[in-house]
């Protein structure tokens, strides 16, 4: 499935159930996108609140099975990513705005 997603030039992830002891299983797949939930929150239950030692915990996982490329590209994502949640914050806020 990842090898045809990658021949049609489509974004790709992987996800269901994953865990810290799955990262190094799943990086040679070289999806797009890795799908945690449970994994990141208190008790590993999914509508609990983030554990900020397992969001760490992942990240460095990840951090450190990529290439150096991928590395730098990581590094320029993450730096990006509060204005990512910063405008999608504003779009919900839109959303509930626009829709009542």
């Amino acid at each position: 499935m990842l090898k045809q997603a990658k021949a049609l030039k489509l974004l790709c992830g992987l996800a269901g159930s994953l865990r810290l002891e799955d990262i190094p299983k799943l990086m040679p797949y070289n999806a797009d996108y890795l799908g945690f939930r449970g994994a990141l929150c208190q008790g590993h239950d999914r509508v609990g609140q983030l554990n900020k030692q397992a969001v760490i915990q992942i990240r460095r996982a990840i951090k450190n099975l990529m290439s150096y490329s991928c590395q730098s590209a990581f590094s320029y994502l993450s730096s990006k990513m509060a204005w990512f949640s910063l405008a999608l914050s504003l779009i919900a806020e839109d959303y509930k705005y626009f829709s009542a």
